[in-house]
C-alpha cells in the first residue's frame, strides 16, 4: 500500500488466526469521514413569543446542513493537510534575483487590470 502512496502513518498491519490455511484472505480496509449536517425543520417553534429571548432551534440550521453539504474532504475539520514539498527550483531562482535585487514578482499580466466603476458617484 505504501509503494502505491498511501502515508506509512495510516497503514496498520493486525494479525488474525487464519487457522494456518495458505488460502487465508488479505483483509484491507480504510477509514473514511463524512459531515452530515443537522435535520432541519423538526421543531419550530411559536415564533411570536419572546419569552427568555433565546434563540430558536432551527435558526442557522440550513446554513450549517449546507455547508456539511459542500465540504470535499471532511478530514480537513480534524486536522490540516499536509503541505506540499516545496518547489527548490523556483526558490532558487527567486532567493537569486532576490540577492541581485532584481523583481521577484512574476511580470505584469496586460489583462490583470481593474478600474474603480463612476456608476455610483
Amino acid at each position: 500500500l505504501m509503494m502505491y502512496g498511501a502515508p506509512a502513518p495510516q497503514v496498520r498491519i493486525v494479525a488474525y488466526d487464519a487457522a494456518g490455511s495458505d488460502q487465508a484472505l488479505i483483509r484491507v480496509g480504510f477509514q473514511t469521514y463524512i459531515a452530515e449536517g443537522p435535520r432541519c425543520g423538526d421543531n419550530w417553534e411559536n415564533l411570536t413569543a419572546t419569552r427568555n429571548n433565546e434563540a430558536y432551534g432551527n435558526f442557522g440550521c440550513a446554513m450549517a446542513a449546507n455547508l456539511a453539504a459542500q465540504i470535499a474532504n471532511p478530514e480537513d475539520l480534524l486536522r490540516p493537510r499536509d503541505s506540499a514539498p516545496i518547489d527548490a527550483g523556483r526558490r532558487d531562482t527567486v532567493l537569486g534575483k532576490y540577492r541581485k535585487g532584481e523583481v521577484t514578482s512574476s511580470a505584469k499580466d496586460d489583462q490583470a487590470k481593474g478600474t474603480i466603476s463612476k456608476a455610483i458617484n
